[in-house]
């Protein structure tokens, strides 16, 4: 019998309802049956351009982070400090949510920089000289090379937010199998 596990990818996000106070659901979700996440693994290797170990920012949210995104974000974060500075990109509606109800003050506090209705890719907003960018954004392991000068290491939100915890690159192989 084929075993069956399942990816959900970045894609996902609720968005406002244009008539009603609250949000939809949009996205899709890849499944992959009888094998491993060899090609996953594979796919993820190829988005990182450097072997470095170093890491010197995150970047998250390339589509814009969505209030349940930054939920998890905050899950996994769990109250710990960050030890390399995490810049997520948002919408305004987004931001003004966090905002009223005092988790964007509690992220700032813990080293998090939000971008409004735009991106570290298009804006410049990262610090120089560049360095190592982590992020969990196919979009942005693309576009930061050539438009910013950093290197980039690709991984799972999981990585990103102990990355920036530990201020060292982690990986949890466990993922990717």
């Amino acid at each position: 019998m084929a075993k069956t596990r399942q990816l959900e990818l970045h894609l996902l996000r609720f968005l406002p309802h244009p008539l009603r106070d609250d949000f939809v659901t949009v996205g899709f979700l890849l499944t992959e049956t009888d094998g491993g996440f060899s090609e996953v693994r594979i796919t993820r290797d190829s988005l990182s351009n450097t072997d470095s170990e170093a890491v010197d920012v995150i970047a998250l949210g390339s589509p814009h982070y969505s209030i349940t995104e930054i939920n998890r974000f905050e899950a996994l974060r769990a109250g710990r400090d960050l030890k390399l500075p995490v810049y997520i990109c948002l919408s305004r509606l987004v931001w003004s949510v966090l905002d009223k109800n005092g988790t964007a003050a509690q992220m700032v506090a813990a080293a998090v920089r939000f971008v409004t209705d735009t991106c570290v890719v298009v804006t410049p907003i990262l610090p120089d000289p560049p360095g190592v960018l982590m992020t969990d954004s196919g979009k942005f392991a693309h576009y930061t090379p050539g438009n910013t000068s950093y290197g980039v290491r690709y991984g799972s939100t999981e990585e990103c937010v102990e990355t920036a915890v530990f201020g060292r690159l982690v990986r949890i192989e466990a993922l990717w199998q």
